[in-house]
């Protein structure tokens, strides 16, 4: 049986609402109902947004450099980690809501990473 794979394992996670410009996207299929208008806007929101991401962004360079791209400051950070880069930049451009994330992050994970 294949072990269930947790998001806090994963060095990199991004949520298809962060790629469609939102917090987070959730979609709900119900038993006993016609689901063709969920399933249809989610096919479309992967063709649109989900895959072309995927084309852009094949290493974990083109994520950091992505997550700078689009101001994605916590995603940006972690990903610095990963490749062994500096944060300052990040940090410095980062809100005051983000850079409490990144140091929150870093007391817990970046040993592991």
């Amino acid at each position: 049986m294949p072990t269930k794979v947790k998001i806090s394992h994963c060095p990199m996670v991004i949520d298809i609402g962060e790629l469609m410009g939102r917090k987070s996207y959730c979609w709900s299929i119900e038993h006993n109902k016609d689901n063709h208008k969920v399933v249809d806007g989610l096919v479309y929101n992967f063709e649109h947004h989900v895959y072309p991401w995927i084309d852009r962004a094949k290493t974990l360079t083109d994520m950091h450099q992505h997550f700078i791209q689009y101001q994605m400051w916590f995603l940006a950070a972690r990903a610095a980690v990963f490749l062994g880069l500096s944060l300052d930049n990040i940090m410095e451009s980062a809100n005051r809501n983000d850079q409490q994330l990144i140091q929150h992050w870093l007391a817990k994970h970046a040993e592991k990473a």
